[in-house]
């Protein structure tokens, strides 16, 4: 029993390392940040029951990229991190990215006290309630001007 769990641990982790790459260069997004969990269990749940024997490295690679394909939606772009992606998640599905925006460094700005060079990265997403109406949430990731993660989920 031991060994089976072992496996099949190590075949997650593994697969959840392939997951973040993938997600991280292709889609400029991320799986390991808050919330992403039941998204990435539901992601390896999905590929163990279509291929319950282990697939190669290069398999793998190729279902997780098409797996990908339409789950990081972007409103027009791609954000553009300073640092590592930190993609938003609203009940364990990826939100969708709507814009990013820096403050930017000048005159006019140094005299407001705000923080020069933040940048603000905005998602958006809808829950469906139980008596079938919906709210719409927002959440906005804030890294300072040399990628640090200030604040990682103010929601709306």
């Amino acid at each position: 029993m031991n060994n089976i769990c072992e496996t099949i641990s190590n075949e997650m982790i593994e697969f959840a390392i392939e997951l973040q790459k993938i997600a991280s260069k292709k889609f400029s997004a991320s799986t390991a940040t808050k919330g992403a969990e039941p998204f990435e269990k539901k992601l390896f749940n999905e590929y163990k029951l279509s291929y319950p024997e282990k697939l190669s490295k290069k398999s793998l690679k190729e279902w997780i990229t098409k797996r990908l394909e339409n789950e990081f939606k972007c409103i027009g772009e791609k954000p553009k991190w300073k640092d590592e992606s930190e993609w938003c998640y609203l009940e364990g599905e990826p939100m969708v990215f709507i814009t990013q925006y820096s403050i930017p460094v000048s005159d006019k700005t140094r005299k407001t006290g705000l923080a020069l060079g933040d940048t603000f990265y905005i998602f958006g997403g809808k829950i469906i309630n139980r008596d079938d109406t919906w709210e719409q949430k927002y959440k906005i990731i804030i890294q300072d001007i040399d990628g640090y993660l200030i604040e990682n989920e103010i929601i709306y």
